[in-house]
């Protein structure tokens, strides 16, 4: 990676990280998502659905950390392979965890 995608990925992880710690926090989507901010959440805004969003955005914003820090990593190593398998399995959980989500508050799951 080059070193502008880097600085990106970790400012976008530190991005990510804190929001979902907030939404952890405070239970509640801030007051400003409205309207088309909150477009694919559906209206079945729960705390549980809140809380998921919250770990999903750490997964996902750790995995951006991870995925910046690869460049550091020998090429063809087991700690380079390692790197990467930590990276996917961050990010699949994250989005696993954003599309249950989005399908809970929609109502489609019970």
């Amino acid at each position: 990676m080059s070193s502008g995608i880097e600085v990106v990925a970790v400012g976008l992880g530190i991005a990510l990280v804190s929001f979902g710690a907030w939404l952890i926090a405070r239970a509640s989507l801030p007051p400003w998502v409205k309207g088309i901010w909150k477009w694919p959440l559906g209206s079945n805004l729960t705390t549980r659905v809140i809380h998921m969003q919250g770990w999903a955005c750490i997964l996902i914003g750790f995995s951006c950390w991870a995925a910046s820090a690869l460049h550091l990593l020998a090429p063809r190593s087991v700690a380079a392979w390692s790197a990467v398998a930590v990276t996917v399995l961050l990010l699949a959980s994250g989005l696993v965890l954003y599309v249950r989500s989005l399908l809970l508050s929609r109502g489609k799951l019970a």
